[in-house]
Order: C-alpha cells, then sequence, then structure tokens
C-alpha cells in the first residue's frame, strides 16, 4: 500500500511539475511571439516512471497434507508468478503428514522456523493462541484481508473468537465434518446386513466379513481419534476437551459432566472395547500409524473410519479400481441431535512470522481472488483440469489428475466445484447433517484456565496415560473408569467442574 501511495505522489509531482514548466514556457513563447512571428510554442510530455521493484519476498506456507501432488512446482509458480505482480512476494508450500502431525504440530510452533501461514484446526487457535504462539488478528484481518474477512458469516466471526481475540483465519466454505465408516455394499448384500447405523451394526459388519473372507488384513486406523464416532448432544467445553456439557436446545448448558463419566462417551468406549475384542484389530492396535482409509481402497481392508469429505474425494478412484464394491458411508447416531461448528480450520500467523501483514493479504488474495482460487484448487485450466456442467473433469486424454486441492482450508463458497465422479449425493448429505444440527451456545466461549491451571494439567497427564487406550478398546472400560474417576478427584476434578460451571454460567448470564 504504502508502495502503491509513494508512487501516485511521485506521479503527481512530476504532472504539477511539468505543468509548471509549461506554463513558464508557453509565456515565453509569446513574448518571443511579440518580437517575431516565426518563434514556435514548444511544448514537453510527462514521463511516467515506476518506481523500481526490489526482489519478492518470500513467504512460507504450512499446511497438514499426505504428500504434494507430482504438478505442484508448476501450479504454484505460475501462482507466485500473480503474486509477484499483485503484491511481489512469493509462496514456499510445505507440509506435514496426518500421521505426524501430532508429534510434530507442537515442534514447529516452537521452533521458531520461519512459517507465516500454518494450517490450524479450529480449537487449536485456543491452545496457541492464549499462549502467544499466534499473531493476534482481531485488528489486522480485517485491515489486510478484508475480503476474506468480510466473506466470513456472524457465526464463523463468533467461532473464531476467543476472550475478544482473533488468532486463525478460516476460509468462508464452511465444512461439515461428519465422521463414520466406509464399507463394502456388495460384502453387507452377500451377508445380508441391512443397514450400518449403531456401532453394533458395523461390529456385526466387520466380524461377520473377516470370519468369511480370508484376503484382509486386521483392521487398524493411525490417525483418527476415536475409531468410532458417536454423534450426541454432549459436546466439550471450549478450552477445556475433559469436559462435556448437553448442548440439546433448551437444556441446562451448565450440567457439566467429565468424558469418564458420561454414559455416551461411556457407550463409545464400550464400542471400541467390542470391536477391539472381536478379533479383527490387532493386539498392537496402539502403535498403528495406517491410515484405513488407504488400506479400504487399496482392497486390503473391508472398511475405513473417516469423514464423508474423504470418503467423497476417494469415491471416483474405488470406482476406477472397484466398480463392483458398491461403497457406502455411514455415520452412527444419525438422530441424535449434534452441534454444527461453522469453522472446522483456518489460517493461522505464527507470532515468529516477520510479515504478518503480507501473510494476510496473500490468504485474501488465494481465497478471494477467483483465478488464483482456482489455480490452488484445481491446478492450471487446460492442463489439469476442465469445466463441465460446473464440475471439474480431466482433459480429454489425461487419465490421472497430477494436480488437485490441497483441502478444504484453500477453497471459497462462491468458487468451489466438486469434481466430476464426486460422491454423487454429497452436498445433500452434508446438508441432510447440518438441518438436524445447531451452532453451539457456547460459540466464542473459551474457559480462562487461571483458577484451575494447576488441577487441569494434573488432569491431562492422568488422561493421557489413558486416553488412547480406551479409544482403542484395548482396556476395559468399567475397571479402567473407575481407577480413572480415583485419579481425577484425587487431582482436583472437583475444583475444576465447579469453576467451568460457574464460567459457563456468568458467559450465558452476559448474553
Amino acid at each position: 500500500m504504502l508502495r502503491k501511495f509513494f508512487s501516485i505522489v511521485l506521479a503527481c509531482a512530476m504532472v504539477i511539475g511539468c505543468l509548471t514548466a509549461c506554463g513558464n514556457e508557453t509565456k515565453t513563447s509569446e513574448v518571443s511571439k511579440n518580437e517575431t512571428s516565426e518563434t514556435k510554442v514548444e511544448t514537453s510530455t510527462p514521463v511516467e516512471t515506476e518506481e523500481p521493484k526490489g526482489p519478492p519476498t518470500k513467504l512460507v506456507m504450512m499446511n497438514i497434507t499426505n504428500q504434494l501432488h507430482p504438478d505442484h512446482d508448476m501450479v504454484w509458480d505460475k501462482i507466485n508468478e500473480i503474486l509477484i505482480d499483485k503484491l511481489n512476494v512469493t509462496v514456499e508450500y510445505k507440509f506435514m503428514t496426518w500421521a505426524e502431525q501430532a508429534q510434530k504440530y507442537p515442534l514447529i510452533v516452537q521452533s521458531g522456523e520461519q512459517i507465516d501461514m500454518l494450517y490450524c484446526m479450529a480449537g487449536n487457535d485456543r491452545t496457541y493462541g492464549e499462549k502467544g504462539a499466534f499473531t493476534d488478528l482481531t485488528e489486522l484481518a480485517p485491515e489486510y484481508a478484508p475480503n476474506l474477512y468480510g466473506a466470513l458469516s456472524e457465526d464463523q466471526i463468533k467461532a473464531v473468537t476467543r476472550n475478544g481475540k482473533i488468532y486463525i483465519l478460516p476460509p468462508n466454505y464452511a465444512v461439515a465434518a461428519v465422521n463414520g465408516v466406509a464399507v463394502r455394499g456388495d460384502l453387507m448384500d452377500k451377508y445380508g446386513i441391512k443397514d450400518i447405523a449403531t456401532h453394533d451394526d458395523f461390529i456385526e459388519y466387520m466380524t461377520t466379513v473377516y470370519a468369511n473372507e480370508k484376503d484382509f488384513t486386521l483392521f487398524s486406523e493411525g490417525t483418527t481419534g476415536y475409531i468410532l464416532t458417536t454423534y450426541s448432544e454432549w459436546q466439550p467445553v471450549p478450552g477445556c476437551t475433559l469436559a462435556v456439557f448437553d448442548s440439546s436446545e433448551g437444556a441446562d448448558y451448565t450440567d457439566i459432566k467429565f468424558v469418564w463419566e458420561n454414559e455416551k462417551h461411556i457407550e463409545t468406549y464400550k464400542a471400541n472395547e467390542k470391536l477391539y475384542n472381536s478379533g479383527v484389530m490387532p493386539k498392537d492396535a496402539l502403535m498403528s500409524s495406517a491410515n484405513s482409509k488407504d488400506g479400504f481402497i487399496e482392497g486390503t481392508l473391508p472398511a475405513a473410519a473417516l469423514n464423508i469429505t474423504n470418503f467423497a474425494a476417494a469415491w471416483q478412484e474405488i470406482q476406477e479400481k472397484h466398480a463392483d464394491w458398491d461403497p457406502r458411508f455411514y455415520w452412527f447416531d444419525k438422530e441424535a441431535t449434534h452441534v454444527i461448528s461453522p469453522v472446522s480450520n483456518g489460517w493461522a500467523i505464527p507470532a515468529t512470522s516477520k510479515y504478518p501483514e503480507l501473510a494476510l493479504q496473500v490468504l485474501d488474495l488465494l481465497a478471494m481472488d477467483e483465478e488464483l482460487h482456482n489455480l490452488v484448487n484445481y491446478g492450471i485450466e487446460g492442463v489439469h483440469y476442465v469445466v463441465k456442467d460446473g464440475q471439474i473433469a480431466l482433459p480429454d486424454g489425461v487419465e490421472t489428475s497430477t494436480y488437485s486441492t490441497y483441502g478444504t482450508i484453500h477453497q471459497n463458497k462462491d468458487y468451489r466445484m466438486n469434481n466430476a465422479g464426486y460422491l454423487p449425493d454429497y452436498d445433500e448429505r452434508v446438508a441432510e447433517f447440518i438441518e438436524t444440527g445447531h451452532i453451539t451456545p457456547f460459540s466464542g466461549f473459551n474457559i480462562d484456565t487461571t483458577p484451575i491451571a494447576t488441577e487441569l494439567a494434573n488432569m491431562q497427564e492422568i488422561w493421557k496415560q489413558y486416553s488412547k487406550s480406551l479409544a482403542y478398546g484395548v482396556l476395559p472400560v468399567d475397571e479402567t473408569l473407575e481407577e480413572i474417576a480415583k485419579l481425577m478427584k484425587a487431582a482436583g476434578c472437583e475444583k475444576v467442574h465447579d469453576e467451568i460451571t460457574k464460567q459457563l454460567a456468568a458467559f450465558l448470564a452476559d448474553k
């Protein structure tokens, strides 16, 4: 902006100087004309000059994805050409995989490595933002990313506001993260399994298939928290995932329970225990880093734990490789009340970034400039994609995609297009999920942990020892939860319960 301003000032100064010079020259010529009719008036044309640009500033963007596409450099060279022209910046695109993010993400945040735009799942902004690891974007985002910020809904802005501050800038495309399982319809039909609406239905499918089909490896999933996800009205308290509240409309929102004593969570733990004990999972399931989606696509697993977006993206590949499978996606407790989050991820600007303003300008352009948006998400038109009937398709003669989007975090709801061959009823199924949910009453709330910092730290250390084992079903649930309850009481969970209840009540009173 300053460069543009000084360029305008310089140009104006030149024009004014020229006009002054022209005026003097004309006056002199008129005097000369009185002396001789042969004298001619000469004028000069102002020469416009542009302030020379220095070398472009290099920014670093880090996403979470499993790999870069073969033509990544080709596409991002084109993107950088446009960014140099518009902002005189370039972007180096780095990534970490989903399998390694749990260990690597905290190290990246703390390392001081140059990262100017960092993928952040909603919730992690609380974890890192309030500790000073992320730049406060409350005033910066409206100024330096006005188009993207202005495209966000009121609910989206509330969802990323933590105690009056914003630490991530989300896309305007709200994603419903519908977690569930993918299974093979041909095997369901073969063994007479009509529906998968509950944990028990899924366990029946898995045990039946493994008892009769001999070519599958044991089921494991190393990148998803819970193997089986239950949707329910009980939702985490923002800032303290150990505590949950009843989010049903009209419920007492201050009715706090801890996850080890909540019936819905216990139901999930027991389902996972039953799945583990059925023999379809390896005994060392906790050590697995396998991605069940990959195993499902390759045909080594009869199911996958994933969300509907990942399933929809894999749909075409499954159809091409296994046309007879009839792949299907289910989520459990379909009739249960559930909360819809208007934000699932966003870009954080690490506090160590030297260029937060430029980073926000880049994010604004990548999301809101249609040419850049399409390059980021689809590649180069005519090379990587063509548009047919409002969908993204491969150009004639191109058999395999060598570039595609790196996730919904790059997508704008106004420009976004589904791939041809995408799950046919994807939009309708996501809309169904959204229509049966509602936004959390605590959007924008974040617990102040200062009065209970010691107790919470002790509780979280205890929970670390047991949570993954419960999620994978490798421990006996009843005995384990009884032991956890004793340890948590000694750690001060009652004080934590009372403090959270008090703060939630105060937040609701202020609303």
